[in-house]
């Protein structure tokens, strides 16, 4: 039996990869196999096998946190969303001949299990003592780390920060905030189409604000995060980690900072939707003051970050909107 220790995996996510530990949990049962398509995208199949799969791995993350867990059709229907999003960027990976060789992958799979001193035997036993085979977790980190790199050629690459926008952010609230407090937020997304029409931003407005309603009454954040939030960290119950003031995302940097723990904030909209954020933590400052030298640098990671993300978001949009998509998945 692994000894009780807690292992980072890369799991799915297409804005940044998916931690949790793997501690010493009960085996869970493993859902049946079955080759039905539930779904195309541009033509290529997404079955009902790789969607059991993709269940297994998240309900083992999400017993592991004792997150509530909405009814297993709605999280079908959230993991649908993510693996068409997915297929989406792994064919324009394939249509450039983005690969990823087995030193690579062999690479990042030794860092996810030094991470806590396992050997590979170890992390492999636990896999497959919650039904994971040690094949389908390779897969499942080759998979993040093609997203990864197709995302950074498709648009890392292509973001370029000016010494003006360093000097602005540097002059603005967050970029002279060197207290180094850090905040812990949890976030939901209400998304809009590509294009939306006057009638489609009503309805995801009112949407939005009976949600916000609900959640400012004491619904379970994390639940209806996972339920039905169309943000990157959904399945993670919307958890953005820890930020800085300057790390908070563009959409709701300047509100975060004023929430009292505990306290929901939203709906906030930008270009892709509508925001539901809340202040689950926050910590006393743990950096020393840095030098101009070392605050431009980290002032311009900052930027980069900002952009990368509201970009990927855009982008992953417009794929979607381009692709023939038919979904065939029916549970109620």
């Amino acid at each position: 039996m692994i000894r009780s220790r807690s292992v980072s995996l890369l799991l799915a996510c297409s804005l940044g990869l998916l931690s949790f530990s793997l501690a010493a949990l009960p085996p869970q049962k493993k859902l049946p196999v079955l080759d039905r398509m539930i779904a195309s995208v541009n033509n290529e199949a997404i079955t009902e096998s790789e969607l059991n799969r993709q269940t297994e791995l998240l309900l083992v993350r999400l017993r592991q946190t004792e997150t509530p867990l909405p009814s297993l059709p709605v999280l079908h229907k959230q993991l649908l969303e993510k693996m068409i999003l997915e297929k989406c960027q792994l064919q324009v990976a394939a249509g450039e001949g983005i690969t990823i060789d087995e030193k690579a992958l062999n690479q990042a799979v030794t860092e996810i299990a030094s991470r806590d001193n396992l050997s590979i035997a170890e992390m492999r036993q636990f896999l497959e003592e919650q039904g994971i085979s040690f094949t389908q977790f390779r897969e499942t980190i080759k998979t993040e780390l093609l997203l990864s790199k197709i995302q950074q050629k498709e648009i890392g690459q292509s973001i370029t920060i000016s010494k003006a926008e360093v000097d602005h952010f540097l002059a603005s609230p967050a970029g002279q905030d060197q207290s180094g407090t850090e905040y812990h937020l949890s976030h939901i997304l209400i998304a809009l189409p590509e294009e939306p029409s006057s009638t489609e931003v009503q309805k995801t407005e009112a949407s939005a604000d009976a949600l916000a309603k609900e959640l400012k009454h004491g619904a379970d954040f994390a639940k209806i995060a996972i339920a039905k939030s169309a943000g990157q960290q959904a399945l993670e119950g919307g958890d953005l980690g820890w930020r800085t003031t300057a790390a908070i995302p563009s959409a709701f940097a300047k509100i975060a900072p004023t929430l009292r723990v505990g306290e929901v904030y939203g709906p906030l909209r930008n270009d892709g939707g509508y925001h539901i954020i809340k202040l689950l933590a926050k910590r006393s400052p743990t950096q020393k003051q840095q030098n101009s030298t070392q605050a431009r640098n980290k002032a311009m990671d900052t930027l980069y970050q900002r952009k990368f993300d509201e970009l990927v978001v855009t982008w992953l949009r417009h794929l979607r909107s381009e692709a023939e998509i038919k979904i065939y998945l029916n549970e109620t």
